[in-house]
């Protein structure tokens, strides 16, 4: 089951919960998980 949030508030909220984040995806060759700092400035990631 596929999971999203698309509206506005909720992203910002996810965004400014924490300071790390962590990209994931699948390919054929595998799972990856690539740690990543960022921060929201306004709109601006």
């Amino acid at each position: 089951m596929w999971r999203g949030a698309y509206d506005r508030q909720t992203l910002n909220a996810i965004l400014d919960g924490a300071y790390a984040r962590h990209l994931a995806f699948a390919s054929d060759r595998g799972a990856y998980g690539i740690p990543m700092a960022c921060w929201r400035d306004g709109d601006c990631l």
